[in-house]
Order: C-alpha cells, then structure tokens, then sequence
C-alpha cells in the first residue's frame, strides 16, 4: 500500500488529495481545500499579506497531514497566482524553508500538459480541446498534440478572478476576444472538456436546473446548444441566479458562475464546439498520470482494473467473476464490442453486496455502480451496469423514469442489461455458487431455446433453479433482431 500526495497552489484555492495505490488501482483517499485567493493581486501585482499568511498557515498543516500520512511521493505545484507575481519566487522559497515542502512553479504550457495529461487519465480522449480554467488563467490544449515534441497548448489570463475584475460586459467581452485570438494552431475537433471549479460548479448548476438525478458530473456530455441556453439564461436573468439553489456550490462560487459562463459561451462559439463534457480531471490527476508514466508504466487505470480489485477485496469467490464472463459471452455474440467490455465490467460486479441484506441488495448495488468514479465510462453505461447488477438481485427492477428519461438508453442496451443480470442470477443458484460447475458450462440460444449443458453434472435443481430458468427464458423469448444492431 502507497500514499501519493499532491499538493496544488492555485490562484484561488490550495489543495491536498492523497491517493492510495492498494490491490493494483489507485483511489482518491483524502481531500482538503482552503481558500487563500493569492491571485488577488495589489496594484503593484505583489501578492497580498493576507493571502500569504492563509497560504502559510494552510501548507504547514497540510505538510503535517502528509508526513501522519507516511506518503511515498510529495509533489507540490504552483500555478498561475506564484507564476505571476513579482514576488511570487521569493514567496514559494519562503513557503519551502517554513514547511519543508519543495514547490515547484510549473509554467503557463506546463500547467495546460497537465491538465491535458489529468482528462486523459479519467476520459481517455483521443481528441478534442481541454480548457482548464483557474483563478488566474485559462489553459488550452489539443489533446491530440499530447505526445508530440511540442504540444498545442497556449495559457492566458482569463482567470475568474481576472474576469470578474472587468468594468462592463463590454471590458469583459473584450478580454475574451483578444485572449481566444491567440490561439494560432488549426483546430478541427469539435468537443470540449473543461476542467475547473468554477466550470465543475457551473455544470453542477446545469443538472440541478434540468433536474437531472444523476448528480455526477464526470462521464456527462452535453450538446453545445442546450448548455449555450442554459449559458444565456445565467447571464441576462439575475433572478435566475438568486434563485438556483444548489447545496455543493457556495455562495462565492456561484457569484462567479456568470463570468465563467460568458467565458464558456464565447470558447464554444470561437471554435464552433459541438459538445462538451466537465471532466474531474486536471492538474493534480495529471502528476498521477506522470508518476504513472514514469514509474509504472505498465499500469492501467480503467473501469475493468477498478472493478477487478473492488471484486477481489468484496465478491465471496473472486475467481467466479472471470468463469461467469466466459459462460456467458456466447450468448451476447452478436451484440456490439462496447456491450461485451460492459458484460466483462457487471461480471466483476455483481457479487459485491452479498453481505447487504437481502431485500436491500438491488438498490444498493444500483447506486453503488451509477455513483462509482468509473473512468472511460458514460453516464449510459453506468446506468447499463447498474441495471444489470440490480436485476441479478431482483430480476423485474425498475429503472426510476427520472433516468429513462434524461439518459434515453436504447432498448437493446436494456434488454442485455437484463439478460445479464438474470444470467448471473440463474447461474449462481444452478451452480450453488461452485466454480468448478461453473466452469463445465456451455450456454446456448437457439431462437427458442436456452440450452445449458451438462446439465447432468448440475445439483439436483430447486424451486429458485427451475424459477430462475423459465424467467431468463420468457425474457430471452423478446429478444428483437434490432437489439443486435443499436
């Protein structure tokens, strides 16, 4: 078991995560904020007293929590806010000298990679801009330049605390323009992910005002034109804003939602941006990435690497879940590559809340897998996984409308979200959860038929076997030619 600890300075905030690496994965095992506002500059752009001594006080306990920790690796950035002041250097070295922690101030493009490099570790784009907006600066970047020599990314000073310092809506506006217009690189792609607070909270705020139940926003895409409504509405109705009560944005977080979504507005119009997503990824995910890169280059932060270590830590036979996803693999043969990967994904699930009670298990495990910090995964997906560990426990659950209704999943990822569940379910009770019978398996649809042989080597069958199996039937029965095409 490791510790990493990273610390980031930023214009706005500092903030310590300490990740744990535990059973192959790493996982997000502590988390604290202050806000210290070192980007609120005087008038001679040196930084204010009152900034530096919460900075000072901040870091000295953070320090204490990282040595109680014992953490194999410290790293401590710096950005904008250090980056920028005159006296920002000799700040950092006094920071250094007073709690033993070695700052390094990472440039405008350095801050941009990182950012770049956090998304990559959560979304795993291949393309598309990340826009990493801060208290100081915005940074850009092509994500698709990310191992070239010399990456696409820019910095400028559109930080909130900059923006929000504009006179009029006409100063603002004005800033936006000549900032974007130094971006000289040709940008074909047509998604962005936006990283931030401030974005994070602004997408927040989307979700409660349309009333959508998953409160995640990681894995969530939105068309540029409903966000661009909503982007308007922030702007011109004052009483909009009063009014948008959301529990996890403070209130000096939501007075900066207005210029943040003038910023976000004019970034989608400049580069004709069809779709964005609000990535949790950024600067501090980025030194993961790094270290990853650097010292384990081999390692895989995927939803499949996650699931495998919760199943070994949680499943009553761990080994199980490997057999049931060669069983039952025939029978999604026809369906798509990315129902397979979410099939591989529910075998390794679905034996998690065996020690929940019993008529609780469903619901359990429904939420556990919709609000589980999957990477790479869509909020359709989740909600495919989530289903199909609900209906191995309780095989006519019933997805809440709320989610049918902002998720839309197509019918075919419904139906083998079903099939799965009720599978497992039939082969946990055929089996008596053996892996050796388990393994003897062959599984088989013919149109009509679920043929399950040998069954001759089965226990005797029960009432739940027997029950399960004419269930799974029945529902395989509705299976539609177009469930093997959407």
């Amino acid at each position: 078991m490791h510790y990493i600890a990273i610390i980031d300075i930023g214009s706005n905030s500092v903030r310590l995560v300490i990740y744990r690496l535990h059973n192959g994965i790493y996982e997000l095992f502590y988390n604290e904020k202050n806000s210290c506002r070192l980007g609120d500059l005087d008038e001679q752009n040196r930084l204010k007293d009152y900034s530096k001594q919460a900075t000072l006080e901040t870091l000295l306990r953070f320090a204490q929590i990282i040595r109680n920790f014992k953490a194999d690796i410290v790293q401590v950035v710096a950005t904008a806010a250090l980056r920028d002041a005159v006296d920002g250097l000799v700040f950092s070295e006094f920071l250094s000298a007073q709690t033993g922690l070695k700052i390094e101030i990472i440039s405008g493009t350095g801050e941009a990679l990182l950012s770049a490099k956090g998304v990559k570790l959560l979304d795993n784009p291949q393309t598309g801009m990340v826009a990493d907006l801060g208290g100081g600066s915005l940074e850009l970047m092509d994500i698709a330049t990310l191992a070239d020599d010399v990456p696409h990314a820019i910095s400028v000073p559109l930080g909130v605390l900059r923006l929000q310092a504009a006179q009029t809506p006409q100063e603002l506006a004005e800033k936006i323009a000549i900032s974007l217009a130094k971006w000289h690189y040709p940008f074909p792609q047509k998604h962005l992910y936006c990283v931030g607070g401030s974005w994070r909270a602004l997408a927040l705020a989307y979700l409660y005002d349309k009333n959508y139940p998953v409160r995640m926003i990681q894995g969530y895409v939105i068309s540029s034109h409903e966000l661009c409504e909503f982007l308007i509405k922030l702007q011109t109705q004052p009483a909009f804003l009063q009014k948008l009560k959301v529990p996890a944005i403070s209130k000096k977080r939501l007075q900066s939602l207005p210029v943040a979504g003038e910023l976000l507005d004019k970034l989608i119009q400049h580069f004709q941006f069809e779709s964005v997503s609000f990535s949790m990824g950024g600067i501090r995910e980025g030194v993961l990435y790094d270290y990853f890169t650097q010292f384990h280059p081999a390692y895989s932060h995927t939803a499949l690497t996650f699931l495998k270590a919760k199943n070994q830590a949680l499943a009553r036979f761990p080994e199980m879940a490997d057999i049931l996803y060669r069983v039952m693999k025939p029978l999604f043969f026809q369906s798509n590559i990315r129902i397979l990967y979410l099939l591989e994904l529910f075998c390794y699930s679905s034996d998690l809340v065996w020690q929940t009670a019993t008529d609780h298990r469903a619901e359990t495990i429904f939420d556990m897998m919709l609000y589980f910090e999957l990477p790479h995964l869509s909020h359709q997906e989740k909600l495919f996984l989530a289903y199909a560990c609900a209906c191995r426990y309780q095989s006519d659950f019933k997805i809440p409308e709320s989610l049918l209704n902002h998720l839309k999943p197509a019918d075919s990822w419904l139906f083998w979200a079903k099939t799965a569940g009720m599978m497992v379910r039939y082969l946990y009770t055929l089996t008596g959860i053996n892996k050796d019978l388990l393994a003897k398996l062959d599984v088989q649809w013919d149109g009509e038929h679920l043929a399950v042989t040998p069954l001759h080597e089965m226990l005797p069958c029960g009432q739940n076997t027997t029950k399960r199996y004419e269930n799974l039937c029945k529902h395989l029965g509705t299976l539609q030619d177009n469930h093997w095409d959407e």
